[in-house]
């Protein structure tokens, strides 16, 4: 049998409060150590030194990774203490907000279409109001209608991640006796674009599919 004795497992992905407690329960019985850390920010972030990190677990375990975080791939570091459910917990609140915000865009951007306004305006007021921001970007993103990549070139956020994300997050609402409306919208229309676009469809294709239902 393998032995991590004195072995510190990190784990980053963007799993279920329940799954990263269960991970960490098999690696301490193993007599290893085991932080939970998933960031925020995309590869070319971490490149560049700027994701947030979230962290919970063995405050010395947290120590130990530091050199290898702080200032180098991470420019904010948010501490939740021992429990490891809170760091994942938080990942997909936050994420949950990002899908939402492009659910959002995507209606904003059909309905300055369908009333005359235009996008070219809406985007003005986007890029004045929320400058240098994820709802700036998705703008320009959704507006190119660049939604599908051709392989080998993956998408900026897949689908099949997106309502990986969507799926956590209304696990977890519906059993805290709460519902995410924007987020089952948004797992709605990730599903057509799937059906549409396949495994490399990109979460901007929500504002075609809104876009549809609008007889944009």
């Amino acid at each position: 049998m393998l032995d991590i004795t004195g072995k510190l497992f990190v784990e980053s992905s963007t799993i279920h409060p329940d799954v990263t407690l269960q991970t960490e329960k098999l690696v301490l019985s193993k007599n290893g150590e085991f932080v939970a850390a998933p960031v925020f920010g995309a590869p070319a972030a971490a490149i560049a030194g700027a994701v947030i990190l979230v962290v919970a677990g063995n405050p010395t375990s947290i120590e130990k990774i530091k050199p290898f975080t702080d200032g180098v791939i991470s420019r904010a570091t948010i501490s939740l203490g021992e429990d490891v459910t809170k760091a994942p917990l938080l990942k997909i609140t936050g994420n949950s907000m990002i899908l939402g915000m492009i659910e959002i865009l995507a209606e904003a951007l059909v309905f300055a279409e369908k009333s005359g306004l235009g996008t070219d305006n809406l985007k003005k007021w986007i890029d004045l109001f929320f400058p240098n921001t994820p709802t700036a970007a998705y703008t320009v993103r959704m507006l190119s209608g660049d939604y599908c990549p051709v392989p080998p070139k993956r998408p900026g956020f897949q689908v099949d991640l997106a309502r990986k994300d969507c799926k956590h997050a209304m696990d977890i609402a519906r059993a805290s006796g709460t519902r995410l409306e924007v987020v089952e919208l948004m797992d709605k229309h990730l599903a057509k674009a799937k059906e549409i676009g396949g495994d490399n469809m990109d979460i901007r294709y929500v504002f075609d599919c809104v876009g549809e239902m609008a007889d944009i």
